[in-house]
């Protein structure tokens, strides 16, 4: 068998290698977008292994294409420079993982979820289902407001004129009364109002009224019957205040 025959039923091998590690990993409960990113970044670096290999089989000298790149660099160097562009970026973003496929991103009035980070190119799709495609360069070079933050939480924020110096914030996680037994229930449901009426960290409830006055400040926890719940609410000069609150107010009611 000569070189390219090998070369190319090695591919397939690959090829059909690829496809059975990505329904595994799917089957292993790993996000589908994510995995089938994997694949074409995978599949991507071993072809170009692939072609140097074919190169090396069949005896030919990288030394031979010094001419023919030299020509190829001054009559197609331009078409060629965006997409290499765009490829190195796509590297860059999932070696650094600064935007990531689920993420909740803003860019040049895009919107939207992350859904894929391809060889030349990442789709955003928006709440209403419209899908854009951002060449991965802008996504390094653009300023990107990224709403998923390093923990997980996604934010989403609603700006309205309802009230101009009031921020509501409601921080929700998936479990709630359906993850306690029978006789942790009873427990949950008082479970919030002993928090309220105990105060939070060092400060009893009388020693935490003190401490907000002349402050513009609340939080308090809730659960339900599937999620858990953080409740603030502050004027934007108290906003610090407010997410202190949630956060000693958290650590309590879910230690």
């Amino acid at each position: 068998m000569n070189a390219p025959k090998r070369s190319t039923a090695l591919g397939r091998v690959i090829g059909r290698l690829a496809r059975q590690i990505e329904r595994w990993l799917v089957r292993r409960g790993m996000n589908r977008e994510r995995v089938r990113t994997f694949r074409r970044w995978s599949v991507a670096v071993m072809s170009f292994a692939l072609v140097l290999l074919t190169l090396n089989l069949a005896r030919i000298p990288l030394s031979v294409f010094a001419f023919l790149g030299g020509a190829l660099a001054i009559g197609v160097g331009f078409g060629t420079q965006t997409i290499i562009k765009n490829f190195i970026s796509g590297m860059i973003l999932l070696v650094e993982r600064r935007v990531q496929i689920g993420d909740v991103i803003e860019i040049d009035g895009v919107e939207g979820t992350v859904t894929t980070v391809d060889l030349r190119s990442s789709t955003v799709r928006s709440g209403d289902g419209r899908e854009t495609l951002v060449p991965n360069s802008v996504l390094l070079e653009h300023k990107v407001t990224n709403w998923t933050l390093s923990n997980g939480i996604r934010v989403i924020l609603k700006p309205t004129d309802f009230k101009a110096d009031e921020v509501l914030i409601l921080g929700t996680s998936p479990g709630g009364a359906s993850l306690m037994t029978p006789t942790e229930f009873p427990r949950a449901r008082e479970a919030t109002t002993l928090v309220t009426e105990g105060g939070v960290g060092a400060f009893t409830q009388t020693d935490l009224q003190k401490a907000l006055a002349g402050k513009a400040a609340s939080a308090f926890p809730g659960i339900g019957e599937l999620t858990e719940q953080m409740f603030g609410r502050g004027s934007p000069k108290d906003l610090e205040t407010v997410f202190q609150l949630m956060s000693l107010g958290s650590r309590i009611i879910w230690k």
